[in-house]
């Protein structure tokens, strides 16, 4: 399965539709959903590295209050 076919079939799941319902979705709708999805697994990513005690994912009160 290409990339994109697993993206098509994440997002389908994700949005609880079909891949044909997709498939009929305007490609600036579709783009648009991916980069959502993306951009909440990145934050969620942060959180947790931030969450593990990496500073180069922490906000700068979150630096100041691990060290106070």
């Amino acid at each position: 399965m290409s990339p994109f076919e697993q993206n098509l079939f994440h997002l389908a799941e994700r949005l609880h539709m079909g891949v044909w319902q997709l498939k009929q979705m305007p490609v600036s709708e579709y783009f648009g959903w991916v980069k959502y999805i993306n951009e909440q697994n990145e934050e969620r990513d942060r959180q947790e590295r931030a969450a593990k005690g990496d500073l180069t994912a922490m906000t700068p009160d979150q630096i100041i209050s691990r060290m106070t």
